[in-house]
C-alpha cells in the first residue's frame, strides 16, 4: 500500500467530519463527495464511535491491520488531545518554534 493511499484515507476521515457550534467534532454526512471519492478509485472507510465522531482507537487498529505502523499527526489542540486521551499515542515528536 502506497503512503498516499494512507493519505487519503486520512484526509477523508478528516474531511468527513465538521465541527458544531460548541467546537466538537461530528461526521457529516457527505454522500455526493463519498461518491466521488469512489468514483476515482479511492477507499471510504466511515469509523464513527456512538456519539458520532471519528472512532479513534478504530482508526488506528484499521490502519495497523493493513500494516501502516506509523502515523505522524499534525494537528490542534483538539484532536491531539482526543488522540492522548483515547491512548492512540505511543510517541511524542514536539517542534518549537523560537519566541
Amino acid at each position: 500500500m502506497s503512503s498516499s493511499t494512507a493519505v487519503s484515507r486520512l484526509r477523508w476521515t478528516r474531511a468527513s467530519c465538521r465541527a458544531n457550534p460548541a467546537g466538537s467534532w461530528r461526521r457529516a454526512h457527505i454522500p455526493k463527495k463519498e461518491a466521488l471519492l469512489r468514483a476515482a478509485g479511492h477507499e471510504v472507510i466511515v469509523l464513527a464511535n456512538g456519539a458520532g465522531k471519528v472512532d479513534l482507537p478504530a482508526l488506528m487498529l484499521e490502519l495497523g491491520r493493513r500494516e501502516i505502523n506509523e502515523v505522524h499527526v499534525e494537528a490542534g489542540a483538539k484532536l491531539n488531545a482526543s488522540l492522548l486521551r483515547e491512548g492512540c499515542v505511543d510517541e511524542l515528536l514536539v517542534y518549537l518554534a523560537p519566541a
